[in-house]
């Protein structure tokens, strides 16, 4: 009796209180309420293995392999293991894809190193999806507005899928924003309303990296356009002059 009645005050004790409040969430740069909004989904959370420890482990694993196999000739090792840290699966899709939407396949490939790390099953906590981190409406758009599709259930974890939609999103960009990388690439990660409105407030209408106020933004940005001056060093074949122009005009 003593332990029942020592149970039933328990229950009867009012539940601490915290306040009533919700501790705040980080604000996504990758949510925003826009008619066409931005590509990928990450937002917060933890960094996937991929852009952390992931990478420059793998490489360090696979050293003494390169090492090795290319002992006479350092150079193929090193080349070896930077493609590694920067590798082409999907290679012939990607380059289908790429090309079909006249996109320069290192900048696809840049995007979804960055976006997935060439994992088609990659999904985000806000809802992106695939190879390339497409968010759902935006994949429907495209789908419908860009390639001609019908309306249907898009599978965004197919890489033939992701890289089509992908990069059809990325020769929109290129078109809206005059093939400017840096609108292109920030448009993608953030939104194209957003880039629009940045450069409403440029004199000159154009961007530096530096004037992307959202912190990912820029590091997003500053990424891919070093992942595809690597790609372009290791895998010279897929290259094309007129972006490579481009990119190089940036200094990054």
């Amino acid at each position: 009796m003593a332990l029942e009645a020592e149970r039933l005050s328990a229950l009867r004790r009012p539940a601490i209180s915290t306040g009533g409040r919700k501790k705040p969430r980080a604000k996504s740069n990758r949510l925003r309420t826009q008619a066409l909004p931005a590509a990928g989904g990450r937002a917060g959370g933890e960094m996937p293995w991929w852009r952390g420890w992931g990478r420059p482990l793998l490489c360090v694993l696979l050293m003494v392999t390169a090492a090795a196999r290319f002992a006479p000739h350092p150079r193929q090792a090193l080349q070896a293991l930077q493609r590694v840290a920067y590798p082409l699966q999907f290679r012939e899709l990607l380059l289908s894809e790429s090309q079909r939407a006249g996109v320069d396949p290192t900048l696809v490939a840049a995007v979804v190193l960055q976006e997935s790390g060439f994992q088609p099953a990659a999904r985000s906590p806000v809802g992106a999806q695939g190879l390339m981190q497409l968010m759902p409406d935006t994949a429907a758009w495209v789908h419908t507005s860009l390639v001609g599709g019908n309306e249907a259930q898009l599978d965004l974890c197919d890489p033939r899928v992701s890289l089509r939609l992908g990069s059809s999103y990325l020769a929109y960009l290129e078109q809206r924003f005059g093939g400017e990388p840096i609108h292109v690439l920030a448009a993608y990660n953030a939104g194209p309303s957003n880039v629009v409105a940045w450069l409403g407030e440029k004199s000159e209408n154009r961007l530096q990296v530096s004037d992307i106020p959202f912190g990912e933004t820029r590091n997003y940005v500053k990424a891919v356009l070093r992942n595809q001056r690597s790609y372009r060093q290791l895998y010279p074949e897929l290259s094309t002059e007129p972006s490579a122009s481009r990119v190089a005009a940036t200094g990054l």
